[in-house]
């Protein structure tokens, strides 16, 4: 497998990471919101202490819900190597879209053999890779 390709991934996997960060956070901050809206239902309506348990139920199930739709939202539009390396060619201007023939080309070559210019192409993105801002552009900013 090509450098570019393992930073693809790694960038893909860095982004997914980043997101199912924020799921976890708004899995998390729904629950004392819950409990605020809850304890202020119960300041006009008292509830008794015998349904206080289902209420706490009702509230751990909505969060864990909340936190489960959140991860299952995120890893569904995870990106995919290809929407990645556009994105890098978008930060990166000077690739010329070097980067994106490479993945594709790499996509064709598990199906049969590259010319020869196909694999110069795949072959000088494996050596540029070390000059690509890889982060730049891709990677989520600290308002994400």
């Amino acid at each position: 497998m090509p450098k570019f390709l393992q930073k693809l991934k790694y960038e893909a996997r860095v982004f997914l990471y980043s997101r199912s960060m924020l799921a976890l956070t708004i899995g998390l901050l729904v629950w004392p919101v819950l409990v605020f809206l809850v304890d202020l239902y119960d300041r006009f309506f008292p509830i008794l202490e015998t349904e206080a348990g289902g209420w706490l139920s009702l509230l751990a199930t909505v969060s864990g819900l909340t936190l489960a739709i959140c991860f299952v939202y995120f890893w569904k539009r995870a990106p995919k190597a290809s929407q990645i390396a556009q994105e890098v060619e978008c930060a990166n201007p000077d690739l010329m879209d070097s980067l994106n023939c490479a993945v594709e080309l790499e996509g064709k070559a598990k199906e049969k053999e590259l010319t020869f210019m196909e694999q110069r192409v795949v072959d000088s993105t494996n050596a540029r890779i070390s000059s690509i801002a890889w982060g730049q552009g891709i990677r989520p900013g600290g308002r994400f």
